[in-house]
């Protein structure tokens, strides 16, 4: 019969066998990652550019305003005429 503290020494270097393999194991996550991030800032920077264009439409809307009168005014102006 194996003694308990044979199968102690065993578990023992059995355990630091899988720790020195886990060491060199390669990373899965790590490239998925890397791509997350990628993605990540891509969409910040496409988020950042719709938001500087919205602003320079809005401020266009803005200087034009005075130029046209909305459809709901111009009716009520018809109607009050």
């Amino acid at each position: 019969m194996i003694s308990l503290e044979t199968a102690i020494i065993g578990l023992f270097s059995f355990s630091i066998v899988l720790l020195v393999l886990s060491f060199f194991q390669k990373d899965k996550y790590k490239e998925l990652e890397s791509q997350i991030e990628t993605l990540t800032m891509t969409v910040m920077q496409e988020n950042y550019q719709l938001k500087k264009k919205m602003k320079v439409l809005e401020e266009e809307l803005l200087v034009n305003e005075n130029y046209t009168v909305p459809l709901s005014e111009k009716a009520i102006r018809e109607m009050q005429e």
